[in-house]
């Protein structure tokens, strides 16, 4: 959508890249394409492997063989593609080798949004009399190369009126929690919302007083109070797509165990995925 464009990708989306490979005439034998993702990206699967006319590989000839030539150890791969035999001889066409793989975005901590991820080390290794020869991409710095992360922005604020206003009360009191689900406008959708706010022991007969929902989905029937854990009923599907808000009001009483000057606190947390699994 216009928040989440083709450069850039939430935590679990697929990011597509092309690898081509210029290879010179005649025959350059052990051959390895060596590629580095950054941190933050991992490989997902392999897509497609093209060579030119002309162009032969002793070891891949199709996807199904790059596979089986293909060593993976954490962000790196490796393929190899034995000796490569360029025979056509016209220096007007350059002869390719085209690999197509996807990458995952993946679950970590330095994958916030804004954080950009740089695919820029992928080198060629072959054999000249015996010695190692290696080239690196000529377009390592290339724009196209960088993917930016982004992330929903859900935001839970509170509020509570004791007594019928403010927030100071005495054992008995009334009260009325707000608890205001929101999702931050030009930011990614967020996707099978979990909420739960583990209400303190010092309030007493909570109930869910409404639900407000600009969706026009959500009630009071799809929430419920269990073991003083205010929470989403099992089952219910909830995203946050565009701007939609959802309130949720709580009321009961304050505790006759309550002490003077004390605080009351409840801990709400919601979790949520960046793509919808339905």
């Amino acid at each position: 959508n216009t928040t989440n464009n083709n450069t850039q990708a939430v935590i679990g989306e697929l990011v597509e890249y092309e690898m081509v490979l210029t290879v010179p005439e005649g025959t350059t034998p052990e051959a390895a394409l060596v590629n580095t993702l950054p941190a933050g990206l991992s490989l997902a699967e392999f897509t497609s492997v093209t060579l030119s006319p002309g162009l032969t590989s002793s070891t891949v000839t199709n996807l199904g063989s790059l596979l089986t030539n293909t060593t993976a150890s954490g962000n790196n791969f490796t393929l190899n593609l034995g000796t490569l035999t360029n025979t056509n001889t016209d220096n007007a066409t350059a002869e390719t080798i085209t690999v197509k793989f996807k990458a995952v975005v993946t679950n970590i901590a330095s994958n916030q949004s804004g954080k950009v991820l740089d695919h820029k080390t992928a080198k060629f290794n072959w054999k000249a009399n015996n010695i190692v020869q290696s080239a690196n991409a000529i377009d390592a710095d290339a724009v196209s190369n960088q993917v930016a992360v982004v992330e929903p922005d859900v935001i839970i604020t509170k509020d509570v009126v004791v007594n019928g206003s403010g927030s100071l009360g005495d054992a008995g009191d009334p009260f009325e929690y707000t608890i205001k689900i929101s999702h931050a406008a030009n930011n990614p959708d967020a996707f099978e919302l979990a909420f739960k706010d583990v209400l303190n022991g010092k309030l007493t007969g909570t109930t869910i007083a409404s639900v407000t929902d600009t969706a026009g989905t959500l009630t009071s029937s799809s929430f419920e109070i269990v073991g003083g854990t205010l929470q989403l009923k099992s089952g219910i599907d909830v995203d946050l797509v565009g701007s939609r808000d959802i309130v949720i009001k709580v009321k009961g009483n304050l505790s006759a165990a309550v002490t003077p000057n004390e605080t009351i606190d409840s801990d709400a947390t919601i979790t949520w995925t960046s793509l919808n699994g339905d």
